[in-house]
């Protein structure tokens, strides 16, 4: 239930964000000033992450799986266990209504824009990956593992997405074709997320096993 802010340079902890139940997700905006939680007690939580003053707050009728910035920091993108995807206004009071929402097929279990916000990529519960239109809802790609996809990030570039599962692999795919690329990068336990280095030419993977792989 708690985040912890560090120094990478010093190694040791800044400060703590404490809320009520696990935090499922923390994401930094672009700029670094501000931190963003979902947690288990229905809550999304906006952090001054040189403070670690809570800013803003918004309680949801459901446990909150995930939640993401936009690019440019005017968006809130937030998944919850009921299948809902919500798009929030940063900069006004998060206790207002959602500007869109929807309720997807399945449950979500990471949500995060395109550079432009016009793109919503999800992880889901039916063993797919889905990129959506970010206003009508409607689904765009898919990308099928063999078991949950518990993460889901694009590329730097976006020409590809990479997913991890707990089918114990995580799979780099072509957006634009929907093709896999290359072959699934095989584990000893189910992969809890994956994300791209800068310049697309590694990936990092964290595993259920307590271990870190590096591709």
């Amino acid at each position: 239930s708690t985040a912890r802010l560090w120094d990478i340079a010093e190694k040791k902890q800044l400060r703590s964000l404490k809320q009520e139940a696990r935090i499922n997700n923390a994401v930094f905006n672009a700029d670094g000033t501000r931190v963003l939680t979902a947690s288990d007690d229905s809550t999304v939580r906006i952090w001054d992450a040189e403070n670690g003053r809570q800013l803003n707050s918004l309680r949801l009728q459901s446990k909150v799986n995930s939640a993401a910035f936009s690019s440019d920091g005017k968006w809130i993108l937030t998944a919850t266990v009921d299948n809902y995807v919500r798009i929030w206004n940063a900069a006004s009071r998060l206790a207002e209504e959602p500007v869109y929402s929807f309720r997807f097929q399945y449950e979500i279990n990471k949500a995060v824009f395109s550079k432009d916000a016009k793109t919503i990529l999800l992880a889901c519960s039916d063993s797919s990956a889905h990129i959506i239109d970010a206003l009508s809802g409607k689904q765009l790609k898919s990308f099928q593992h063999d078991d949950i996809v518990t993460d889901a990030v694009f590329s730097a570039d976006e020409k590809s997405i990479v997913t991890a599962s707990r089918d114990r692999t995580d799979r780099v795919w072509d957006i634009a074709s929907g093709k896999q690329i290359g072959h699934s990068m095989k584990h000893d336990a189910d992969v809890s997320s994956a994300v791209f280095s800068l310049d697309g030419q590694c990936i990092i993977t964290a595993c259920w096993d307590n271990a870190a792989h590096l591709w």
